[in-house]
């Protein structure tokens, strides 16, 4: 079932790129994909790797101050192990369901590598949230009233949320399997966001993550003739981004392209330019996951040793 559901995700996402590319005008859609140079595309990559390498910089630290071993090489290439699983394999194992079953066999507990992963997905969010906010502030009359509300709202939300899930360990203990866990969960949180010095750190890395992605998509739009401020890409591609992490379609694709031409259309963004832009970044991202294929064919996998590589410090309940 989990199969058919995978491959449910490609086909949607290929006739959403067909109904997409159907309304366009073709002809000058690949003619804007000619005009990018080679340096223009070196530089997106390099910019995307950066990226990646950042946010598995951010999870290392989580889980170091979770009180896992160190291992920053572990943990980058198991990130575009990750990557790769997200990018380019049409399963039901996800990336991050990918750095759980590694990680938790490193640690010898799945569900504490589970936390570290969950965690670092919360800490990617609100790097993003933050970015979207101050681009928001910045430019406040950029986009129509009414999706400026909604992307208010959403950030409101987001940055509720993410402090409920901070004080959630500081309510009344409950007998409920769900809350325990839930709390445990909440537990492990405060201890990275325990000072002001980690959640500096944490914040940190998360928005320079995305800020590298905002630079891609920055460099590859104005080879494109979208000559844009950056603050306008922070103000109309978080949105975008969030709605990519629905698990609708593969990788994003299909969704992200008619999100992108939708939000870009409101600001005045020629459809083709939009569209060519959104797809090399698309093809960017499985440029720079596939350092994963590499580690994940000459790697020793975890599935062939049968023992922890390293264990875990011992944490609280």
């Amino acid at each position: 079932m989990k199969i058919v559901l995978a491959w449910l995700k490609v086909v949607l996402s290929i006739g959403l790129l067909w109904l997409i590319f159907d309304r366009l005008d073709n002809e000058q859609l690949w003619s804007s994909i000619s005009h990018i140079g080679l340096t223009t595309l070196v530089l997106a990559l390099i910019l995307q790797l950066a990226s990646t390498l950042t946010a598995a910089y951010r999870w290392n630290l989580i889980q170091q101050w979770l009180g896992d071993p160190p291992g920053t090489r572990f943990y980058a290439k198991s990130y575009f192990k990750g990557s790769l699983f997200n990018q380019l394999l049409p399963t039901s194992i996800g990336g991050d369901a990918y750095r759980v079953l590694e990680n938790g066999h490193r640690i010898n507990s799945h569900k504490e590598a589970f936390f570290g992963v969950f965690i670092d997905r919360i800490a990617g969010l609100l790097g993003l949230l933050l970015l979207s906010a101050i681009a928001l502030i910045w430019l406040p009359d950029l986009l129509p009233s009414n999706i400026t509300i909604t992307i208010a709202v959403i950030l409101a939300i987001g940055f509720s949320g993410a402090l409920f899930g901070l004080c959630l360990h500081k309510l009344p203990r409950w007998k409920w399997p769900l809350w325990a866990s839930l709390q445990k969960l909440s537990r492990r949180f405060a201890r990275v966001y325990r000072n002001s010095r980690t959640i500096s750190i944490q914040l940190g890395l998360s928005v320079l993550t995305h800020l590298f992605s905002m630079l891609v998509l920055m460099t590859l739009g104005q080879s494109l003739g979208l000559d844009f401020e950056l603050m306008v890409y922070l103000a109309v591609i978080p949105p975008v981004i969030l709605l990519t992490l629905l698990p609708l379609s593969f990788a994003g694709w299909g969704i992200r392209e008619g999100a992108m031409v939708g939000i870009f259309a409101l600001i005045g963004a020629p459809a083709e330019a939009v569209l060519a832009m959104s797809v090399i970044y698309g093809l960017t991202l499985v440029a720079a996951s596939l350092p994963g294929l590499w580690f994940f064919i000459h790697d020793k996998q975890w599935w062939q040793n049968g023992q922890p590589a390293v264990k875990s410090v011992n944490k609280d309940t």
